[in-house]
């Protein structure tokens, strides 16, 4: 078989010196009882595989360690899936307009419209009719002090982000009655690196933001359409 356990010694140990030749045949026969080569599955990806510098010294515990992440972070997107994750564009209502609207001004808002600016659901003025209506009634940030240090100071805050809302068809008949969605963000504080720790700040809080415009576009999907 060409690409048999030989032709791979070979392929290694090709235009080395003899140091070199020691070390990649180590790092061959670990490879090998690592079980993972074939994996590869053609002569060259594994030649490129020995010449990446951040691969070729790892062992083979490092190895598998990589493999289980990747496989981890697999299992967990299929997971995702099937409790009905979707990315932006994906989804689907059973309207074809809707309108969102807000008290004030509401990032979670703007984030929805973006998602659904794809989807098979138009999104119409405030001022024109709609199947469907969204409404941000709330939208609030704020921020309390968990931990301080021995001196006094500020070592941890704890950001919390409120969104209510409420979901009704173009009649005006409520499909979700308001609900409100709390987030919460652990902010490890430092004086000494203020203009980080509010980029660090401002980057949570988007975070809060992505997540409650999840969260509503979800339950938006699985509650059923109103006849």
């Amino acid at each position: 078989m060409w690409w048999s356990k030989e032709n791979l010694r070979r392929v290694v140990l090709r235009r080395c010196t003899r140091l070199e030749r020691f070390e990649r045949l180590m790092r061959f026969e670990r490879l090998m009882r690592f079980g993972r080569l074939m994996r590869f599955g053609r002569l060259m990806r594994f030649e490129r595989l020995m010449h990446l510098p951040r691969l070729a010294h790892l062992t083979a515990p490092a190895l598998a360690t990589i493999f289980r992440r990747v496989l981890a972070s697999t299992v967990v997107a299929t997971l995702l899936a099937s409790c009905g994750f979707a990315l932006r564009g994906s989804y689907e209502l059973p309207y074809s307009t809707i309108r969102v609207t807000s008290a004030g001004n509401s990032v979670v808002a703007g984030l929805i419209r973006r998602d659904l600016a794809d989807s098979n659901t138009k999104v119409v003025p405030a001022s024109a009719q709609a199947d469907a209506a969204l409404i941000i009634i709330e939208e609030r940030r704020d921020r309390q002090i968990l931990s301080l240090s021995g001196a006094g100071r500020v070592r941890e805050y704890e950001l919390r982000m409120k969104v209510s809302y409420q979901f009704a068809d173009g009649r005006g008949q409520v499909i979700i009655p308001t609900s409100e969605i709390l987030l919460k963000r652990t902010f490890a504080y430092d004086d000494t690196r203020v203009i980080a720790k509010q980029q660090e700040e401002a980057m949570l809080y988007q975070d809060m933001e992505r997540d409650a415009t999840g969260q509503i576009l979800r339950r938006m999907i699985a509650v059923k359409k109103v006849p």
